[in-house]
């Protein structure tokens, strides 16, 4: 635990991490969610290890947030992904895309990590900054983009197939955040 102020000079201890539990793909579903993040938290970190495609495919991890009604699907993504032998597209999309480059097949897998931060102490825009890569594939991807959720209250997070209805076949995905 640590030493935080309110402000105003009241004291008191707090955790300054926490973690979700870690969650691991096994090929029965596209996507994990993870909910119950708190309105004082500032800072997300997504830790991705070993994650792979049960098929081939292209453009495979997805980000979306969401509010106490539910994931933002709306095209309000803003965001840029770049790979050093393809280039780097700039996108507004229905979720945030961390990879540009694809799977050539299921054995190849991503670790990488993201992190999402909120601006200032009001409002409620949001940047993040993600590098991810495939050691064994040899590809490395950055991206970076943000989005503002207006009045809504962030409380969950999820890391999706963005190819639809193609599952993870294996690695594990978990949380940390920060208030």
């Amino acid at each position: 635990q640590v030493i935080k102020t309110d402000g105003s000079g009241t004291l008191s201890f707090a955790s300054p991490l926490t973690y979700a539990t870690a969650h691991t793909f096994d090929n029965t579903r596209n996507e994990k969610t993870f909910t119950g993040i708190p309105s004082t938290a500032k800072r997300i970190t997504m830790m991705i290890q070993d994650l792979s495609s049960a098929s081939n495919g292209s453009g495979q991890v997805g980000i979306r947030v969401g509010t106490s009604t539910g994931l933002n699907t709306s095209a309000i993504y803003r965001y840029n992904v770049g790979y050093d032998a393809v280039g780097e597209s700039n996108t507004i999309s229905t979720y945030w895309s961390l990879v540009q480059s694809g799977w050539t097949n299921s054995i190849y897998a991503f670790d990488g990590v993201f992190q999402l931060v909120k601006l200032g102490t009001t409002g409620n825009k949001w940047v993040f900054s993600s590098l991810i890569a495939m050691p064994n594939g040899g590809d490395v991807n950055y991206s970076a983009g943000s989005i503002d959720l207006g009045s809504d209250v962030l409380d969950r997070i999820q890391l999706l197939h963005a190819a639809g209805s193609i599952n993870y076949n294996q690695g594990t995905v978990n949380i940390m955040y920060e208030s």
